[in-house]
Formats: C-alpha cells, sequence, structure tokens
C-alpha cells in the first residue's frame, strides 16, 4: 500500500552500513555491507563466502555495481576496486598499480558497453572490463622502448632497450594485482630477439 515495510530479519543487520543490494539470481539478493559479503532469499540473510571480504574488512566498502555475466565490481574507500566472478572469487583488483590516481573510489558506475566508470578523490576514471587489448606502459614496470616480444611456456617476455622482462598476470598474482612486467633477474643490456625454442628462451643482447 505504498508503504515501507521492515524486513524482520533484517533488525540484525542495522548496526552495519549496507552499501548495495543487487541482484544475484532470481531468488536471492548479494547484499554489500561493511562486515562482507550477504545473500538474502526473501527471509534470511545468509553470509556469502567470498574472497572479497578480506578485501572488504581491509579497504572499507563503498559501493558495488553488477557487471555482465553476471561479475560484480566493489570499490572502497582505501583499496581502488575488487572485482569478483558471481562464485565470490576475485578476478582483478583496479588501484594505483593499474592506473588510477587515487585508491579512494566513491562511487561505480557501469554503462550498457560494460564499462566501469569510477568516481575517486582524484576524479573520474574508466576501465574496459572486457576490453580484448590491454596498454603497458613504465607504470606497469616495463621500462624501455620495446625492440621484441616472445610467448614462452605460458608467459610473455618482451626485450626492450634497458632488459628484459616478463609479464606477471592476474591469475600468476598472489595479490590479484593488475597484470604487470617485472625485470628478468640480472639483465639490465639491451635486448634485441626473443625466440621460445623447446623449453628454453634465447635472447640476442
Amino acid at each position: 500500500n505504498d508503504s515501507l515495510q521492515v524486513i524482520p530479519a533484517s533488525k540484525p543487520l542495522s548496526p552495519l552500513r549496507i552499501a548495495a543490494m543487487l541482484p544475484y539470481d532470481r531468488r536471492h539478493i548479494l547484499v554489500f555491507s561493511v562486515q562482507g559479503l550477504l545473500l538474502f532469499d526473501g527471509r534470511a540473510f545468509l553470509p556469502f563466502e567470498s574472497e572479497a571480504n578480506a578485501f572488504i574488512h581491509k579497504n572499507n566498502l563503498s559501493n558495488a555495481v553488477a557487471l555482465p555475466d553476471g561479475k560484480f565490481a566493489i570499490a572502497s574507500y582505501g583499496g581502488g576496486v575488487c572485482i569478483i566472478d558471481h562464485g565470490g572469487r576475485i578476478l582483478r583488483i583496479l588501484d594505483k598499480t593499474a592506473g588510477l590516481l587515487s585508491q579512494d573510489v566513491k562511487n561505480l558506475y557501469c554503462d550498457r558497453e560494460g564499462t566501469i566508470w569510477m568516481a575517486s578523490s582524484r576524479g573520474l576514471a574508466y576501465v574496459r572490463v572486457h576490453d580484448p587489448f590491454s596498454f603497458f606502459t613504465e607504470a606497469q614496470g616495463l621500462e624501455g622502448s620495446v625492440v621484441s616480444i616472445a610467448r614462452h611456456q605460458g608467459s610473455v617476455y618482451v626485450a626492450t632497450s634497458q632488459g628484459i622482462f616478463r609479464l606477471v598476470t592476474t591469475a600468476q598474482s598472489s595479490t590479484f594485482a593488475a597484470p604487470r612486467f617485472e625485470r628478468v633477474a640480472g639483465i639490465f643490456d639491451q635486448g634485441f630477439w626473443l625466440i621460445s625454442v623447446g623449453r628454453k628462451l634465447l635472447a640476442a643482447g
């Protein structure tokens, strides 16, 4: 009758700040609270086990939005943005290492093309999470002018005027950080050609 009704099961949640409630499936709503994620089935709020709960506890939840393909983006005041899949597994963390000017992200918006817009304390930013292309600069650890690129045993290696670097992907990182390049230890001279031969990577300098 055009009136607000208190959900009895929600009374224990009253001390918590809830940043967002988003459709999860036909029967559940995913609740984003400062204490972690919850699933609401219309009668009860149940804890939702997710790697993102530790991210929320550590970085202070600010907002969340639903993304295409059942994914969710979670914004924080101290750690940037965390992207999770439908099962709660962290896929990627967008922070200063990924190019954000500030870890303090106050609001999120996902447009019809799946682009995530982020309002931070240093202005607006956006990321195309479904874009098939990636750009790497010195901010992602790649130094010098690129001379040669090779894929070897599942990793991408780049020879530049300042050495040889290996791309560490999100899946290979223990911190869910954005992909970045790490220098191959001990090589500081210019690389010219990289060739993958069996189990060995040949580098000409």
